[in-house]
């Protein structure tokens, strides 16, 4: 299902991002505004980079948790992505705006073979996503046309966070474009809250089988749709789920949580990186 924080006001709790990527463990991106004006992302991370830049990081900014239900599981298809004539794949960089996504845009193809035809525009090289397709088109185009895809996009700029789609959540000094990750991982029943990962994603399969069903748009994502799911299977796949969830547990307790003074610098991946801007 993907969750985008779009931080306003305070950085949320720590352990609600955990949550966030349990659910989401694809990948995490996350983007802020430099002094200089342009917008800076890293993308890629794991939950413990995360947690160590976080704190640190000059408000607002947008963090992305990502499922790959669009794309392969790879860092370059995590969030944000530059909205750019080339729209970059790095893992790092900087742009005047950056574009993340919540959902999945099932006709995206179709669309950048639309866009790429009425141009003339050369595809730019590298795998892509729904989401890396809404940056191109949105650059090309003008941002106006992520109104049309009525899908939750969040784009960053100088100017600050401009909000696309309805269903955004507010609470505590953020906004969420899901509930889930404030919502508990348990008890027994609510089988959304503990399918994460593979165990989410072998659970929709298991639900294609099991009803015939061979495209991946006939099935259902995210919050807001139980109906179109059988119970038993996902509930099922929801208890081989719970060893999953006790085996994280036990790593996350063995990454340390030591938090540095707060200055304007910290350490990330290796080297002193400057948040204030470069």
């Amino acid at each position: 299902m993907c969750l985008i924080v779009a931080v306003t006001k305070k950085t949320p709790p720590l352990s609600l991002y955990e949550n966030a990527n349990t659910l989401n463990p694809d990948g995490i991106g996350i983007s802020w505004i430099q002094k200089n004006g342009l917008v800076k992302w890293h993308k890629g991370l794991d939950i413990s980079e995360l947690k160590s830049i976080a704190p640190f990081t000059p408000i607002p900014y947008v963090v992305h948790f990502r499922i790959a239900t669009s794309g392969g599981v790879m860092s370059e298809l995590c969030h944000p992505f530059p909205i750019s004539r080339k729209v970059s794949i790095d893992t790092d960089g900087e742009a005047k705006r950056t574009l993340f996504h919540n959902g999945i845009w099932f006709d995206w193809k179709e669309q950048l073979m639309k866009g790429l035809v009425a141009t003339g525009h050369k595809l730019p090289l590298g795998p892509w996503s729904d989401t890396r397709a809404m940056a191109f088109l949105a650059y090309h185009y003008g941002e106006k046309i992520l109104e049309l895809t009525d899908e939750k996009v969040v784009v960053l700029s100088k100017d600050g966070i401009k909000f696309y789609g309805s269903g955004w959540v507010e609470k505590d000094g953020a906004n969420y474009s899901n509930s889930s990750a404030f919502e508990s991982l348990g008890p027994a029943g609510t089988y959304r809250h503990y399918v994460m990962g593979n165990n989410y994603r072998e659970a929709v399969a298991e639900y294609r089988r099991a009803n015939g069903i061979s495209s991946s748009n006939e099935a259902c994502y995210g919050s807001g749709c139980d109906d179109g799911w059988d119970e038993e299977i996902l509930n099922d796949a929801a208890n081989r789920g719970l060893e999953a969830q006790a085996s994280y547990d036990r790593k996350l307790k063995e990454v340390s949580t030591e938090i540095m003074e707060k200055t304007d610098t910290t350490w990330f991946r290796g080297r002193k990186y400057k948040f204030q801007g470069e």
